[in-house]
């Protein structure tokens, strides 16, 4: 976790600093809150690390962030760890917030400029508040407009309870949800680290994947049904980068989420160094939360080093390295300490995922393999699709069916004429010359092995085959 106070602002503040002079001519007399030069806040700068508290609204919606003990935590969220540079950078914007120009102090005008009161129905302005250690309040503006001027922007500000509205240099950024406060990173674990992540579904389904070498990008899938395939090679590897740059979507104490009325999974990822992450899942109103635990075991020793090879004079080379027990237990001790930090940061909490990860987290086989094959050698009386048309494996002119007796049925029309001559008439010379002498007898004489080409009478002979 970060800085826990909003020390040393000063040093950024200071620097900055300046003083503008703004003089109102032709206007009423201003209330006593509305300075009209310098900053908004002219002592806020001084009382910077007396902020123990800040509170923002805009439309209904509210987060407070407080500082306890050493952290700064979200209020809403049960006081999860806040970002602590979120909260720097607003208070630093109120601080640095310099009046350009006053403006109305007419109620009616105060929608114009986007600094009525939050509270107002239709209001799109917001409110920040400042306390110090006993409940004082520091300092507290409502936040209006913005004016966008290129590199120097500006905006329309009000503190709470006056009338006078400025023009201050400056944006502040406000955001009243819970969620974009919090601290969103969960734990960072890259692919290389891990060598087996395990998937136990409710109904006994187990999905495993696993790697040997460290130096490897590859995920092996293990227990592939037979007969089936992998979508691609590296269809596991999704599994194995699911720690990595793991974040959240929202979070709550573990004890508002039910995590056995449809659990989803239970993932086990474990490292080369020892360590085990279990992250347990299930659907809770509309999200998918996840809960984590993890211990250290020992991982397998590696192989004795090979023993050390004599040179020419006799002597062994010396190894400068240190000896390689001490440095398997600096390891383990390394990380019994990290287990024991995380063990401590997420046994009270429950966390929403982000879809791709949840989806990751739960992956049953079927999502890691390709389609079915199709069944080979099944002849279901069909023709193939892309197979001969109908009209090719009868051939030119073949009857559709030949009559119980034999017979060959009588071709209907001119097909006798285009097949041969006449019996009773001889080609002309001329004929003759136009056919070729080789092509003649093939295209009168009918094919000699009854096949698709034979024609006339022939068609129906049986030959004994």
């Amino acid at each position: 976790m970060k800085s826990k106070n909003l020390g040393l602002l000063l040093v950024l503040t200071v620097a900055v600093a300046g003083t503008a002079y703004v003089t109102v001519q032709g206007r009423g007399p201003s209330d006593s809150s509305a300075a009209e030069q310098g900053k908004l806040f002219a002592t806020l700068e001084d009382k910077v690390n007396d902020v123990t508290e800040v509170h923002v609204e805009r439309g209904g919606e509210a987060t407070t962030l407080r500082l306890e003990g050493d952290r700064w935590g979200v209020v809403q969220r049960g006081s999860y760890p806040a970002e602590f540079d979120d909260i720097k950078k607003l208070v630093l914007q109120l601080a640095q917030l310099e009046i350009e120009e006053p403006k109305t102090q007419k109620p009616e005008n105060y929608e114009a400029l986007g600094v009525q009161d939050p509270d107002a129905e239709g209001s799109e302005s917001a409110r920040v508040t400042l306390r110090g250690k006993d409940g004082t309040e520091l300092a507290s503006v409502i936040v209006g407009d913005p004016l966008n001027r290129g590199r120097s922007p500006a905006t329309y500000v009000r503190k709470n309870g006056a009338l006078q509205a400025f023009l201050c240099s400056g944006r502040i950024t406000v955001d009243p949800a819970p969620t974009n406060w919090i601290d969103r990173s969960i734990l960072e674990v890259e692919s290389k680290n891990v060598t087996r992540v395990t998937i136990a579904h409710p109904d006994g389904e187990v999905v495993e994947i696993e790697k040997l070498d460290p130096t490897s990008s590859q995920f092996k899938v293990r227990d592939v049904p037979d007969g089936r395939q992998l979508s691609y090679e590296g269809a596991g590897n999704s599994i194995g980068t699911v720690l990595s740059r793991l974040t959240l979507e929202d979070v709550r104490p573990v004890d508002e989420v039910d995590f056995s009325a449809a659990p989803l999974a239970r993932t086990s990822v474990r490292l080369f160094d020892g360590q085990l992450i279990i992250v347990e899942l299930a659907e809770f109103e509309d999200q998918t939360w996840a809960r984590f635990q993890t211990r250290y075991e020992a991982p397998p020793e590696k192989a004795a080093p090979p023993e050390p090879v004599e040179d020419e004079d006799g002597e062994t080379a010396e190894d400068e390295d240190e000896d390689p027990g001490d440095d398997a237990a600096a390891v383990a001790a390394a990380v019994q300490a990290r287990v024991e930090e995380q063990n401590a940061r997420w046994t009270l909490w429950a966390y929403a995922l982000p879809s791709y990860k949840a989806d990751n987290l739960a992956k049953r086989m079927e999502d890691l393999l390709g389609p079915p094959a199709e069944d080979a050698g099944v002849d279901d009386g069909s023709l193939p699709l892309d197979g001969p048309a109908l009209e090719d494996l009868l051939g030119p002119d073949e009857p559709n069916a030949v009559p119980a007796d034999g017979a060959a049925t009588e071709p209907e029309g001119d097909s006798d004429e285009a097949v041969e001559p006449p019996v009773d008439e001889a080609p002309t010379d001329a004929a003759a010359a136009m056919e070729g002498e080789g092509d003649s007898e093939t295209a009168v004489e009918p094919a000699q092995d009854g096949g698709e080409d034979a024609g006339g009478d022939d068609a129906g002979v049986d030959d004994g085959r």
